[in-house]
């Protein structure tokens, strides 16, 4: 949220904050003046992909917290299968892993440089990089297949079955 206010892509892009996590109250404050940053707290599982697949870029800037860490990133690699605008995140917990080499990572807490991320996506990178991205940001999150990560835990399980086929 303070990094949106730093932004300058903010005139051509509107935030939006979607979900209810436990500091809603805290940011909903912080906006409460702000005609530019918009809040939709009751997302369903039909509408995530196409809010997804809409944005300009999609950041998720973890931290850790004392009490939380993000574990892998769902929300990660459900908008890398959702297509749609660059990735902008941290590396924190399983972050790294979910994302790989497809998205833009700054350091946690780094607000300047999560703006100036948010900024490059948005007003600097081409049409071909971005589909670029996208393409690899979907073919990774298609690795995390439940029969893709079968066969390379038990290689020879998949090629004994692909014999049978």
């Amino acid at each position: 949220m303070i990094a949106y206010g730093q932004m300058e892509c903010r005139p051509r892009v509107k935030l939006v904050v979607a979900g209810t996590g436990p500091a809603l109250e805290h940011v909903q404050a912080m906006a409460k003046e702000d005609d530019r940053i918009i809040f939709l707290t009751d997302v369903d599982d039909r509408e995530k992909p196409l809010l997804m697949r809409g944005c300009a870029a999609y950041a998720l800037p973890t931290k850790p917290e004392p009490d939380f860490v993000e574990t892998f990133g769902i929300a990660l690699a459900e908008k890398m299968l959702a297509g749609g605008g660059p990735i902008v995140t941290t590396l924190t917990g399983g972050t790294g892993e979910a994302v790989g080499d497809t998205a833009i990572t700054v350091e946690p807490g780094d607000i300047a440089g999560l703006a100036a991320a948010v900024d490059r996506v948005v007003l600097d990178m081409s049409t071909a990089e971005r589909q670029a991205l996208e393409a690899r940001a979907r073919a990774r999150a298609m690795s995390f297949d439940r029969g893709a990560v079968f066969d390379d835990l038990f290689p020879q399980a998949a090629s004994a079955a692909g014999a049978r086929g």
